[in-house]
This record gives C-alpha cells, structure tokens and sequence, in this order.
C-alpha cells in the first residue's frame, strides 16, 4: 500500500512540472524594449550634382550596421529622413532598401511620421531579426544648399541624426562633388560631433572628388555635422515660401499698425475745435469742478479740486484734528457745510453726496481708512462721468471703420500665432524668423490697442474744453498781463476796477482749476502774496488751509472703498532628434534619426 502511494506521487509531481512547462511555453514573452540595441557603423555617400537650372541635387546611400539582441525582440529599424530644410521642402523620394547583398527589403512609409520628416519603417512584421544586420537606404533630394550669411552657400548635413536613442560605433561619410563644380568650392570645411549644440570637432579631410568625415563612439541623441562650403552663387536656391511669407506677414503688420495711427489721429482723436484759446479767468457754465476734471482726463486731482471749490467759495470751512502744532502728512481734516447754496448745481449735488446731506452743519472726517468717505468719493467719480456722458461731452465712437481695423488687427495676429505653431512642428525658421513673427504680433496688438472705440470728447465738448484751456492759460499769464486783462474791454463787463479783495475772491475761485491742471505751486504762491496783504473776512480762515488744499493726499485713490475706485477710462490723446549647430556654419538639416521596432 506505502508502494503504490509513492508512486502516485511521483506521478503527480511529474503531471505538475509538465503542466507548468506547457503554461510557461504558451504565456507571452515579457515585454522587451525595441530601442535596446546599437549601430556598428554608419556610412552615408552623398553625391552632389548641379542641373541645368543650377538647382543642387543630391542622391544618399545610407549604409547602417545594427546589432540586435538574440531574443525575439526587433523586427527592424525605423529611419526618419528629413523632408524640409529653411521653410523649403528637399523632394525626398526613396529610391532602394535592401540588405548588404543587395537584396530588396520590406519597407513602408509611417504616414504618422513627426511633422518634417518622412519615416522609413524597415523590417517584415511577421519575423524577428537578431545579431548583425546591415540596412542600405537609397534616396535623393533636391534644393539641398544652405544660403549662409555673406552670400556663402553650404553643403550642411546632420548625417546620423538626434533622434536615434541608440549609440554608433562609427560613423562616416563622404561628399561626391563633380568635377565641373570643384572649382566652386571655398575651402571651408568644418565637422563637428556630439549632442546638440555640440562644438567638439571630429575629423574632416579633403579627398580627389570632395570631403570624408569620421566619427566614432557616439552615444544616444548625438550626431555628427558635415559642413562644406562653396562660393556665392553656385547654385540657385529658391527662396523659402514659408519664410517669405514671414517678411510679407511683418510688411503688412508695418502698414497695418500706420493706418492705425492715422485712423486713431484723423477719425478717433479728439475733435480739434477751433484752435483759438481766449484767456478766461471764470468756470464754463453748467460745468462744475468735477466734470471739468472727466475732461481734462485729470480725476486724481478732481477731489482736491473739490475740496478746494468747498472751502473757497465759502460752502465750507475745513479744520484740522488737534495733534499738535506741527502738521504731518498723517494728519486728518474734517469739512463742515456752511453754505451750499452759494454753490453752482453741479458743485451743489457733489457736495450733498459728500456729506451725505445738504444741511448746513453737516461735517466728513476725510480719514483715508475710513471705507465710507471712501465709497462717497468713488461715487463722485461715477456722477461726474455719468454727467459728462449725459451732456453728450464723452461718447465711445464706434464706427465700421474702428470694426474693420479691431478684425484686420486680429487677423494679422493669428496668422503670427499660427506660423509661430506651424513653424515649430517642421522647423522651417531661423532665429530670425522668429524674432519677425514675435514683432509682427507686437505690432498687430498695437494697431488694435490704436483703434480700441475708447471714449473721446464730442465736438459738443469744444467750447467748454476751450474755455478750460483758456483758464490754464490766464493761470500761467505773468501778473501785470492778468491785471491788464481784467481792464480790457471785454474783461471790464465782469471787473470794471479790480480791486485787491477783488482780486483775491477771483483768483480764489481759480484755485480749483490750477489743481487741475497741476500748477497748484505757482498760483499758490500768487494767491498767498494776496492772503497775506489783502484783508478779507476769510483770510484768517484761509491762511492756515492754502498749504493744505493742494495737497495730493487727498486724491480718490488713497482712500479706502468696499470696491475698486475705477471709473472707467478715455483717452486724449530641424531634425528627427533636433540637429546642432555646426559653429558659425549653423544647424544642418540632413540626418534625421530613427530607432528599433
């Protein structure tokens, strides 16, 4: 009974093992990295021949030695030809595959090859190929020179590529030139080896019929540069139709961006009124400080301005929270309403917004942290934008012109983005190319930055923009001229004899404007002479202010708002793997790359 139990075992143990040689035999093989095999050599022949057009014409003999591994893991090579060189294509056409006997291969074109290059899938997909394998690629090209700098022209080729994730033993090649074309060659011959942007030289030597490079123990992602150079005009070489778009792209973008100016000067600028300024030394009727200020495109200074209108008219008396004798710039001021009637209507309801109630005696801390005062100067700003566009002095214009201009801009600057994205696929440019393209998206963003329907003033606007400019005019005049104004015939209907307080009540209600128009300094001056000569029932009240009333700390944008205290606005006014350069020769654009499948 013991036997025969140790026999079943046996048995079983032997079912076992076949069982699981039988699963191990069917199960598929681990996945194996089809890049994981090397090149013994490479050597290309190029033969360069020139038609009767003088175009260049090359034919390639690629000789590639691969070493695969012994397991089932490689069907072939894929070999990636470049197809494009400076924005013109080469006419690759492939001529022959085949073995080192010469025998025919199987081969076909990847349609899903990166964008510039045609990609050679070499191999029969129902075989693997192990150890020495020797690949010969047969194609020819057209429009092979590169025009250099200078009028040179240069035979410039990555011969192996950086594509390749495998490394090259060797590689080699030489250039076939006739001999009714060695006469053409300039002597400058150049090779270079490495990664891209490599500078290490390798060996270049002169032979009966042209040039032989050789390299050796090139890793991953290197090539080598062959570079040969002949004398202007040997060959004819079209000109690249994508670069030549380029310099039409940026001529258009030129004369696009000074129609822009001359549509934004002559149909989108300011109306140019009359041209004749008169000095005025009273404020346009109907337009109060603020409005004044939307005009003048000056809101920084409006509430200043405002302030100062309160307090010079008499609508208002300021004072200052007691800290001491000596005024900082952290002080705080507070205004009281005294009497807004004296105060035209626009100044009227601005004030009423201010303090919130249009009584007199009521007061404002003008504190810049405090969020209310805050809010209640931003809304001063709005009523007086709002005023203005009422009145019809600012209005947006928006013309089919301003349209056709805004499309044209856009048009020109998509066609900058998309040959920027097109030309990056396929490598058609040089450095500077792109800096052309860059410049031609510049320039169509300013031609439509030139034609935005931003708001002007209206020729409605004119008289009081006149009249505005005639008060910064009678501001700057020297004092003798303002006196002799006021006397003249037509400034004695308001002033028939100026006297001091006279002059001090006009030139107070002028205080306003020359904050506006930023000479605050100058006439502050002029008016304190005045103040501190000149007896009035105010001086007292305005001595201590007129330093004050200038001052910039009191523009809308240092006070504290629950939102933004804006208004609006106008205005007045190469290879598979990448190729390297071969130092001052530039990148090639032969080679390519390929790898295992």
């Amino acid at each position: 009974m013991t036997q025969r139990w140790g026999i079943r075992f046996v048995l079983a143990l032997v079912f076992a093992a076949l069982a699981a040689g039988i699963a191990l035999a069917a199960a598929p093989p681990a996945h194996a990295d089809t890049n994981d095999f090397s090149f013994d050599s490479m050597h290309v022949d190029y033969d360069l021949t020139r038609d009767t057009g003088r175009h260049a014409d090359l034919t390639v003999t690629e000789t590639l030695v691969a070493r695969f591994p012994d397991t089932d893991q490689n069907h072939g090579i894929e070999r990636a030809i470049p197809t494009t060189a400076d924005g013109r294509s080469l006419h690759v056409e492939v001529k022959s595959v085949t073995d080192a006997s010469g025998k025919p291969l199987t081969w076909q074109k990847e349609s899903e090859g990166e964008a510039g290059f045609t990609v050679l899938r070499i191999g029969d997909e129902y075989a693997f190929v192990h150890g020495e394998q020797t690949y010969v690629i047969t194609y020819t090209m057209r429009d092979v020179i590169h025009q250099a700098s200078g009028g040179v022209q240069q035979f410039l080729f990555d011969v192996n590529g950086t594509g390749w994730s495998q490394s090259f033993g060797e590689v080699t090649a030489t250039l076939h030139v006739p001999a009714g074309l060695a006469g053409s060659l300039n002597g400058d011959a150049a090779c270079y080896q490495g990664a891209e942007g490599s500078t290490q030289k390798c060996t270049i030597s002169r032979t009966d019929d042209g040039y032989d490079v050789t390299a050796s123990d090139l890793g991953p992602h290197e090539s080598v540069t062959m570079s040969v150079g002949f004398k202007p005009g040997t060959f004819a070489v079209p000109i690249s139709v994508a670069r030549l778009l380029v310099w039409l792209l940026l001529g258009l973008a030129v004369v696009l961006l000074a129609v822009a100016l001359v549509v934004r000067i002559r149909f989108l600028g300011n109306p140019k009124g009359t041209g004749i300024i008169v000095p005025q030394y009273q404020p346009f009727p109907g337009i109060g400080v603020m409005e004044a200020a939307e005009l003048l495109d000056e809101r920084d200074r409006a509430f200043p301005a405002l302030i100062t209108q309160l307090v010079v008219s008499r609508a208002a008396t300021m004072t200052r929270d007691d800290k001491g004798t000596e005024k900082t710039s952290d002080d705080i001021y507070s205004l009281t309403l005294v009497d807004p009637t004296v105060l035209d209507e626009q100044d009227a309801d601005a004030a009423r917004t201010l303090f919130g109630s249009a009584a007199p005696g009521a007061s404002v801390r003008l504190d810049p942290k405090d969020r209310t005062i805050g809010d209640r100067i931003r809304s001063l700003l709005l009523r007086a934008g709002r005023s203005t566009r009422a009145q019809g002095l600012i209005r947006r214009k928006l013309t089919p012109l301003v349209f056709v201009m805004l499309g044209a801009a856009a048009v020109v600057f998509l066609l900058a983005v998309i040959s920027i994205f097109i030309g990056g696929m396929v490598g058609y440019y040089a450095w500077v190319h792109w800096v052309a393209l860059a410049v031609v998206a510049l320039l169509a963003l300013g031609a439509g930055a030139l034609t935005l329907p931003l708001e002007r003033r209206t020729e409605q606007a004119t008289p009081a923009y006149e009249h505005l400019l005639g008060i910064r005019d009678y501001l700057r005049l020297a004092e003798a001229d303002r006196i002799k104004m006021l006397q003249s015939p037509t400034g004695a209907e308001t002033v028939p004899a100026p006297s001091g307080e006279q002059l001090v009540k006009l030139y107070e209600k002028l205080l306003p404007y020359a904050i506006l128009f930023n000479i605050e300094k100058e006439w502050r001056e002029v008016l304190g002479h005045y103040w501190e000569t000149t007896p009035t029932e105010v001086t007292p009240e305005l001595r201590p202010m007129h330093g004050l009333v200038f001052a910039s700390a009191f523009a809308s944008h240092n006070f504290a708002t629950t939102v933004s205290t804006s208004s609006g606005s106008h205005s007045w006014s190469s290879s598979g793997g990448g190729g390297f350069s071969s130092g001052s020769s530039g990148g090639g654009f032969g080679g390519g790359g390929g790898g295992g499948w």
